[in-house]
């Protein structure tokens, strides 16, 4: 998250140099916008703390990945030690549900039924097409 080199090159350019006081280092690191955990974080990886680069790591894996952390990580970004066992988890992944041809026959069957009846359902109602009196009248008069 925090690399040594942009720490660095920031304070160069605020003309503070990394063997300076935390306070100067820190009042370069605020007029840069740092919050005051930010700050901290960047002193120590300015001093080389190895602890606290392990948090950053960490920190930035949990917060830009959707990838697990292992127990080593977690106990770091705790600041404890912790005993995770590994879970016997089943894949989250849901296998797809796959249809053979004859539902997909189906499927299409009863589409054309349903538009087929909705289409003549309207037609009777409207009195349009077949179910015009005109045509009615004379579908009956021809099966005379």
């Amino acid at each position: 998250m925090f690399d040594r080199k942009h720490i660095e090159r920031l304070l160069a350019i605020n003309g503070v140099l990394p063997t300076a006081s935390d306070d100067e280092i820190r009042e370069a690191l605020f007029g840069a916008h740092y919050r005051e955990d930010e700050a901290t974080l960047a002193l120590a990886v300015l001093r080389e703390s190895s602890v606290v680069s392990q948090k950053s790591d960490g920190a930035e894996k949990l917060v830009h990945t959707d990838g697990v952390l292992n127990p080593k990580e977690i106990s770091a970004l705790l600041g404890i030690d912790v005993s995770v066992k590994p879970l016997s988890r089943p894949d989250t992944r849901r296998e797809q549900v796959s249809l053979s041809s004859a539902h997909h026959l189906v499927i299409w069957l009863l589409a054309i039924a349903a538009s087929l009846t909705g289409v003549v359902l309207a037609m009777y109602l409207l009195e349009f097409g077949i179910f015009h009196p005109t045509t009615a009248g004379f579908m009956y008069e021809w099966g005379d």
